[in-house]
């Protein structure tokens, strides 16, 4: 009689182990698929604020390249 509880015993750590194990597994990709969506979402502000930086960089550019040729006739003569 003790074997057959052993065996029972068992078999129901079995089934709670496989259960929990597909469970867990089902989760998965929703977590996947929100860390996905983080990493998306800040790699997208990155590019944003990357583009800002550029724009402004260039007008920085233009407005030094004007002073240059204000103060230097020399220059604007030769370009």
């Amino acid at each position: 009689m003790a074997a057959s509880i052993n065996t029972n015993r068992y078999r129901l750590l079995l089934l709670l182990y496989l259960t929990f194990l597909c469970l867990s597994l089902l989760s998965v990709p929703a977590s996947l698929l929100e860390s996905n969506l983080y990493v998306t979402s800040s790699l997208n502000y990155q590019e944003e604020l990357i583009k800002k930086q550029d724009a402004r960089s260039t007008v920085l550019l233009k407005e030094v390249n004007q002073q240059l040729l204000d103060s230097l006739p020399k220059l604007k003569n030769y370009l």
